[in-house]
């Protein structure tokens, strides 16, 4: 195996993905100011998307979920709308890629592998939440108790 030292640029910009990999993106701030959300693989060279806080009071960082723990085999299973989606973003990324949340930033929803999951900032619970078929867009309403996504078939659907 080859060192990322002894890589040509191009090679480590590819496998890098042009050298966003690791790097916070996707930020959601809270109302009172003191929380970040935000998706971020976990080193340079890792493609799985999880989803952090940031606490800006206490100056830490914590991972709210990581995909790995939620994927059975380990393996993320795209929809083609969902391959489609990322396709038109340009996103190369897997993992937690896009996230909705209420308006007070605790109650977060998203999608992996066609499922669709919420995250409860105050219970620290991932729920895998009951839905008719492939997601798609996930949008959770601003008092958190309600989610609306899309089918493939492009079909409104509410949880």
């Amino acid at each position: 195996m080859v060192a990322m030292s002894q890589l040509s640029f191009p090679r480590h910009s590819a496998k890098t993905q042009r050298f966003t990999l690791g790097a916070p993106r996707t930020f959601t701030i809270s109302p009172d100011g003191f929380r970040v959300l935000f998706v971020r693989s976990a080193n340079g060279t890792d493609r799985i998307g999880r989803l952090y806080q940031y606490d800006l009071r206490t100056d830490t960082e914590e991972l709210l979920v990581d995909p790995l723990h939620l994927l059975t085999d380990g393996q993320e299973n795209l929809s083609a709308e969902e391959r489609a989606r990322r396709e038109r973003t340009r996103e190369a990324a897997g993992g937690i890629t896009s996230y909705s949340t209420d308006k007070r930033c605790e109650n977060i929803a998203f999608v992996l592998s066609g499922k669709l999951y919420s995250y409860s900032i105050n219970a620290k619970r991932v729920t895998e939440q009951a839905s008719a078929e492939v997601v798609l867009d996930p949008q959770i309403s601003p008092d958190g108790a309600s989610i609306a996504y899309i089918t493939p078939e492009g079909e409104l659907l509410l949880t």
